[in-house]
């Protein structure tokens, strides 16, 4: 495409003082001044134009100590509603412009729009000449003409018919401008921050972080591309390299580092890079008629700070699948895909009431959250259990589940030991357990023919040992009560004693315990759930029921469900 270039009425006239001195420097021209006197040149002004559609009344700053802000003795102008700025006595150092309104939008710019010494225009792409990009690097991230001179080439010019004249170059520095802004209002909104101060230092850092992001190559915009295609790994890049600068930059506010400190950076680039490819690529398959309409929608849109903002608790983490999720909805979000209907509530369940367990050893009570035990810091327990204790929980019965006749469940327990070199590991399961619904609750059975195996590994990994409980377990029964304010109490602390009197004698060491376990429990086949009635996770548990002769497992016992996973600390 033929790129087209503004003399602009100054620079002739520069031109032509600049002809005349070197005239007369050479002896050559008119008649000159009466020897002994010296003439003067009149002042030269400095115009250019601001852009991102034409900005009316941002101010622009001839910055002569380069510092980016305004300072006392610095001179600014306002920009007319052509863009236009003038600095009647001339400027030679380079241009900082803020505020302002699109002509081509209506909307107020945000950002800071930078542009070297000389540069006939600010744009968002000599924002990243001055970030520290060289030309040729933005011409090929941007699939620009080769040749193009960003410091003198105006994207909003417009040719005689009306048209744009360089109508890849505006699409191009809009796109830039629309991540740059949307990656700014994702910071501050994160923060719940606002302000013209806050905005335009964000904006600044994120400048600066993309262009280091793009120094080290990648294409932004494919070539050759009819509409332009967007690359959203490059974009999760800037937008990742963007909060790790924003989060720890000298000019940005304490709130909005603090609100970046809460979230991965590789997680946020991962869930809005889908969306800002998506409003880039739309500004890019724009006509030109329909160009400031549809830049218009796209900085207009909050929809990627506003889902981020109510996500952000998910975005803690590294990217996982969580994020993908995010990403995708976003995305959708974005492009108007109406989200997949969520399946209905359940209704008819039992679950744990308010999600929590408590232990009582004689008097004392401790009450713990599943959202504590699933933590990474876990509950303590003491070790050994004391005789006494006991895990009190409430058993809710939200609607009226049934049950199969002759219900049948499988229950099991792995404990595993989570330092570094540690092999302590109990594995147990037990089959055959009879569930019945009652008038009073839950009805547990243990059958005769049930069977019930623990396995055990020492912390050192040098003794393993499988036991057979069936016998012991055998006829054992309890009513688990659901109705509305009652409790069960379990007994735990002389059954997990009874248990370690018969492992020790084939597993030592097990009295010895101590340290962080990994805890998972599965049961199959029951209607349990979460008190919100969402579904817990779905566990295997594969519980060793036979050595050979050098130790290793030769038969095992898979038990598949919904279940439990969180920790403990065994303590003194």
């Amino acid at each position: 495409m033929a790129l087209n270039f503004r003399l602009t009425p100054a620079a002739a006239a520069a031109s032509l003082w600049l002809t005349s001195a070197v005239l007369v420097a050479c002896g050559g021209g008119a008649a000159s001044a009466p020897p002994g006197t010296t003439i003067a040149p009149a002042d030269v002004s400095t115009s250019g134009w601001v852009v991102d559609g034409y900005l009316n009344g941002a101010t622009v700053l001839c910055d002569s100590n380069g510092n980016g802000v305004i300072d006392a003795g610095e001179v600014t102008v306002s920009s007319l509603a052509s863009g236009l700025f003038t600095f009647t006595q001339g400027c030679s150092a380079a241009l900082v412009a803020q505020g302002g309104t699109s002509v081509d939008t209506g909307l107020p710019f945000k950002g800071v729009l930078k542009a070297p010494a000389g540069a006939k225009v600010l744009t968002p792409l000599t924002t990243l000449l001055v970030a520290g990009l060289t030309q040729d690097q933005i011409i090929s991230t941007l699939a620009l003409p080769a040749g193009t001179v960003l410091a003198s080439t105006d994207p909003a010019l417009k040719a005689g018919n009306g048209t744009l004249a360089n109508a890849d170059l505006m699409k191009k520095s809009l796109l830039v401008q629309q991540l740059l802004q949307k990656a700014t209002e994702l910071f501050a909104g994160l923060a719940g921050a606002a302000g013209d101060a806050v905005v335009q230092a964000i904006y600044t850092e994120s400048a600066l972080a993309f262009a280091d992001t793009l120094k080290t190559g990648g294409t932004l915009v494919a070539a050759g591309a009819s509409t332009g295609t967007v690359s959203s790994a490059l974009a999760a890049s800037l937008v990742k390299a963007a909060a790790l600068r924003v989060g720890s930059a000298a000019a940005v506010s304490s709130g909005v580092k603090t609100a970046l400190a809460a979230v991965n950076a590789d997680a946020l680039g991962q869930v809005a890079a889908g969306a800002l490819k998506a409003q880039g690529e739309l500004i890019l398959a724009a006509s030109n008629a329909d160009l400031a309409t549809v830049s218009k929608a796209a900085q207009s849109d909050d929809k990627i700070t506003s889902f981020i903002v109510a996500n952000k608790a998910q975005l803690a983490a590294a990217p996982g699948a969580g994020s993908t999720s995010l990403a995708s909805a976003l995305t959708d979000l974005v492009n108007g895909v109406a989200p997949p209907t969520p399946p209905a509530a359940p209704t008819n369940y039992l679950a744990l009431a308010a999600d929590s367990i408590s232990l009582v050893n004689g008097a004392a009570s401790t009450p713990y959250t599943m959202a504590q035990f699933q933590s990474d810091a876990g509950i303590s327990v003491a070790w050994p259990i004391a005789a006494p204790m006991m895990l009190r929980l409430s058993l809710n019965e939200v609607g009226s589940y049934t049950l199969p006749t002759d219900q049948k469940l499988t229950a099991a327990v792995s404990i595993t030991e989570t330092a570094a070199g540690g092999q302590g590991t109990i594995l147990a399961y037990i089959d055959n357990v009879a569930v019945t619904k009652t008038p009073a609750g839950l009805a547990v059975v243990v059958g005769t023919g049930a069977a019930a195996t623990v396995y055990g590994v020492s912390a050192d990994g040098k003794k393993k040992a499988v036991i057979d409980f069936s016998a012991s377990v055998a006829g054992v029964q309890n009513t688990l009560v659901s109705t509305a304010g009652s409790s069960n109490n379990i007994v735990l602390g002389s059954v997990i004693q009874y248990a370690i009197n018969k492992v020790s004698n084939d597993f030592t060491g097990i009295h010895a315990l101590r340290g962080k376990y990994k805890v998972q429990i599965v049961v199959t086949d029951l209607p349990l759930r979460k008190a919100d009635g969402s579904q817990l996770p779905g566990l295997t548990i594969t519980v060793p029921t036979a050595l050979d002769s050098t130790g290793a497992v030769s038969a095992s016992k898979p038990v598949s469900g919904w279940g439990l996973i969180g920790n403990i600390s065994l303590t003194d």
